[in-house]
């Protein structure tokens, strides 16, 4: 999961900075607005779906790694580390798509001059460090959580070995 999740956050560090540029460069050459418009809200579209799988991906283990002590009679802290990386990444993350969504509705009330166009650009950028910090809060758990799912298969594998020896 950390391969593909740093795969995708690249993918959409670079989109982002496209759009970014393109922006910038749009405000000179008014031609560009389109493609700046058109790549802001595929960046926009791209950066909530990352964020979504990632979200995903701890919803998933959290259920599975709950079923799996509750199955076996492990320690509830791998319950509560779970909860955790959750709770550290979540808050962020949601603010991160938050402004993401709003940058793009900013967008469109510049180009229809409801806003002065700074504001958009202003946080635009804001986003874009949001999400950058966003990506590496979710590179650090999603390894973290890599890390505890490991050590809950050797619990497991230990647990099924110790009830097969003493049944013998």
């Amino acid at each position: 999961m950390q391969f593909i999740f740093v795969l995708l956050a690249i993918l959409n560090f670079l989109a982002f900075s496209i759009t970014v540029i393109l922006g910038f460069v749009a405000m000179k050459s008014l031609w560009l607005f389109q493609y700046h418009i058109g790549a802001g809200l595929l960046t926009a579209l791209f950066a909530c779906v990352v964020h979504s799988i990632v979200f995903t991906h701890f919803i998933g283990s959290g259920l599975s790694v709950k079923e799996a002590v509750l199955a076996n009679n492990l320690g509830f802290d791998y319950i509560q580390k779970t909860r955790l990386f959750k709770a550290r990444v979540f808050p962020f993350v949601l603010l991160s798509t938050l402004l993401t969504i709003a940058v793009v509705a900013m967008g469109s009330a510049a180009h229809t001059l409801l806003i002065p166009g700074w504001i958009h650009g202003f946080f635009a950028i804001l986003a874009v460090i949001l999400n950058i910090r966003a990506f590496f809060l979710e590179y650090r758990y999603v390894g973290e959580n890599s890390r505890l799912l490991e050590s809950l298969n050797r619990a497991l594998t230990e647990s099924r070995i110790s009830d097969i020896s003493s049944e013998t």
